[in-house]
C-alpha cells in the first residue's frame, strides 16, 4: 500500500498507505482520522442524518458496508443493520455469516431477511425467469425489500454503503448515454417519501481501496470476493476505465463525481419523468403544496378545455422521444388554478392510457391495477386513472409501496406460476388493508383520449424541426424586379 520508509504526512510517523489523489501518506490513527472527516463532511453538507435519526445500514458482508457501519457507529448514531439473503449459493451463505460476525463481536443489532422466504424465489430464479442480467433482478429485489424493513422497523434513514467508485462508474455509464433522467437522480442523499425511507451514501468521498484499508486497520475481516453473478456487469468495465484514468491523473475520479454534484446535479434537478413530478412542477410553478391543490378538488369532473401535455422531459413510452416537450393548450381568461391542476392530472392519466392502448395492441388486457408512490396520495386522480383506463385501481397498505414492489411481484409470478393475486403457494391473496377506486361509471364517456391534442402536438414539433433547417440563401440578381423579389420570397417560405 506504501512504499518502505515513507511518512505520514501529519505526524511523520511511518505511513501505512499513500493516497495519490491527496498527493500524501498517512499513518494508521491519522488514515482512520482523515476517513472520519471525509464521512463527516458528506453528511453535513448534505443534510444527510440528524443526531436523533434511527438508522438501518444495508450490509451485504463486503468491506464498503461494514466499514460505513462501523464509522457511524464511531461517529455516535444509533445504527442497526440489514442484511438481504438473496440466495445466491454459497455466495450468500459465506456472506451472512460475515454480517454475523461483525454483528456479534460489537454487540450490534442485525436484521435478516431471506428473498426465499419472504417472496418465493432468489436472485438467479428471478433472473431466468423474468429474462433479466442477474444484476437487475438483484437490484429490484434488494430496494424493495431495504424500503419495507424500513418503514416495518421505523426507521427514519437507510444507509448504504457506496463509495466514489460506485457512484463515478455509475455516473461514466449514465454520462456516455446521456440518460437525463438518471443523472438527475444520482444524489448521494433521496429524501423521504410516502412508502419510502430517506436513503443516504456517507461514503461517496471515499474510494474503494480506502475502505479496504479501513477495514484492516481496524480489524474487520470481510468478504473478500465478487459476487459470482456480476461477471460481465458493465459497471466493473467503467470501473476499470475510470482506474486507469485514476493512474495517470490522480483525483480525477473524485473530481468527476464531486464537481457533478456542486456544478451539474442542481442544473439537473426535477428533470425526472416520474409522473407525479409533473404535478410537483406545477405547484412549484403556482407556488402551492401539491396535496393541497389535487384536496381543492372536489368530485371527479370531466376533462375541461385546458390540456396539458405532460412530457416535461421527453417520453419513453410509447412515443420514444426524447425531444418532445410539455406545453399547456386550451388556456383562456376563465382558466383558474383548478383547471390547471386537473389539465396536468389528466395530462399523466391520458399518458397511462396511451401505454394501455399500446400494450393492448400487443394483445394483454388490463383486469386491475395498483397504486403506489406519491401520486397515489390523490383520490381524485387514482379516480382519474380508473375511468379514464375503465379499470378499478387499489391503493395498497404503506408496506406494499414502491415500483421495485412490482417487479418483484412480476419475478415471483414468472418463477412460481403465482398469479396476480396470489402468493408463492399458491393460495389467495387478501386484500387486507387496501382501498379500490372503481370506474365512475357516468363519467366513463367524458374522458377522451389525449390522441387529438398529441398528434397536434407532434404536428407542431415537425414544424419546429423543418423551420429549424438551414435555410437556403436566395440569390438577388440585379436584373429583377421588385414583384419578381417578392414572389421568390413567398415561393422560399412556401416549401419551408
Amino acid at each position: 500500500m506504501v512504499a518502505v520508509g515513507s511518512k505520514c504526512r501529519v505526524c511523520k510517523a511511518p505511513a501505512i498507505i499513500d493516497l495519490p489523489r491527496h498527493n500524501a501518506h498517512f499513518c494508521a490513527e491519522h488514515f482512520i482520522e482523515l476517513c472520519r472527516r471525509q464521512v463527516v463532511k458528506a453528511i453535513e453538507k448534505f443534510d444527510m442524518l440528524q443526531p436523533d435519526d434511527r438508522v438501518l445500514v444495508a450490509v451485504s458482508g463486503g468491506k464498503d458496508s461494514l466499514a460505513v457501519w462501523d464509522l457511524l457507529i464511531e461517529l455516535g448514531y444509533k445504527a442497526d443493520g440489514l442484511y438481504i439473503g438473496l440466495g445466491i449459493g454459497d455466495y450468500s451463505d459465506t456472506s451472512a455469516e460475515y454480517a454475523r460476525n461483525f454483528a456479534n463481536e460489537r454487540g450490534l443489532h442485525l436484521i435478516e431477511v431471506s428473498l426465499r422466504n419472504e417472496y418465493g424465489y432468489d436472485v438467479p430464479t428471478a433472473a431466468r425467469a423474468t429474462k433479466r442480467v442477474p444484476c437487475s433482478a438483484c437490484g429490484i429485489s434488494k430496494r424493495h425489500l431495504f424500503d419495507s424493513e424500513a418503514l416495518k422497523g421505523g426507521y427514519t434513514v437507510l444507509v448504504t454503503g457506496h463509495n466514489l467508485d460506485d457512484e463515478a462508474a455509475v455516473l461514466f455509464g449514465n454520462t456516455l448515454r446521456w440518460d437525463v433522467e438518471y443523472l438527475s437522480r444520482q444524489l448521494p442523499v433521496l429524501p423521504a417519501r410516502d412508502g419510502f425511507p430517506k436513503k443516504v451514501k456517507p461514503l461517496v468521498r471515499l474510494t474503494e481501496r480506502e475502505m479496504a484499508a479501513w477495514c484492516i486497520v481496524r480489524g474487520i475481516d470481510y468478504l473478500v470476493d465478487e459476487c459470482p453473478m456480476a461477471v460481465g456487469n458493465k459497471h466493473l468495465a467503467y470501473k476499470a476505465a475510470l482506474n486507469a484514468i485514476e493512474q495517470e491523473s490522480p483525483g480525477a475520479k473524485a473530481a468527476f463525481y464531486l464537481n457533478f454534484l456542486d456544478n451539474m446535479a442542481p442544473l439537473l434537478a426535477g428533470r425526472s419523468a416520474a409522473a407525479t413530478d409533473a404535478l410537483n412542477w406545477y405547484a412549484g410553478l403556482v407556488g402551492q403544496d401539491a396535496a393541497r391543490l389535487t384536496g381543492e378538488l372536489g368530485a371527479l369532473q370531466a376533462p375541461g378545455k385546458t390540456v396539458f401535455l405532460p412530457y416535461l422531459g421527453g417520453e419513453r413510452t410509447p412515443l420514444n422521444s426524447a425531444a418532445i416537450r410539455g406545453a399547456f393548450t386550451g388556456l383562456e381568461h376563465a382558466t383558474d388554478r383548478q383547471a390547471g391542476t386537473r389539465a396536468v392530472l389528466e395530462g399523466v392519466t391520458f399518458a397511462f392510457r396511451d401505454c394501455r392502448d399500446a400494450l393492448a395492441a400487443t394483445g394483454t388486457r388490463l383486469e386491475h391495477l395498483l397504486a403506489v408512490g406519491g401520486g397515489s396520495r390523490s383520490d381524485y386522480w387514482l379516480r382519474a386513472i380508473a375511468t379514464a383506463l375503465d379499470c378499478p385501481v387499489s391503493l395498497p397498505v404503506a408496506g406494499d409501496f414502491g415500483g421495485a414492489f412490482g417487479a418483484a411481484r412480476l419475478a415471483l409470478m414468472a418463477a412460481t406460476g403465482a398469479g396476480v393475486s396470489r402468493d408463492a403457494s399458491g393460495e389467495a391473496v387478501q386484500a387486507r388493508g387496501r382501498r379500490t377506486f372503481p370506474v365512475v361509471s357516468h363519467q366513463v364517456g367524458r374522458f377522451p383520449s389525449l390522441h387529438f391534442a398529441r398528434q397536434g402536438y407532434c404536428a407542431l414539433d415537425r414544424l419546429r424541426k423543418r423551420s429549424s433547417r438551414p435555410r437556403r440563401r436566395v440569390r438577388w440578381h440585379t436584373d429583377r424586379t421588385r414583384d419578381d423579389r417578392a414572389s421568390e420570397f413567398q415561393c422560399m417560405w412556401r416549401r419551408l
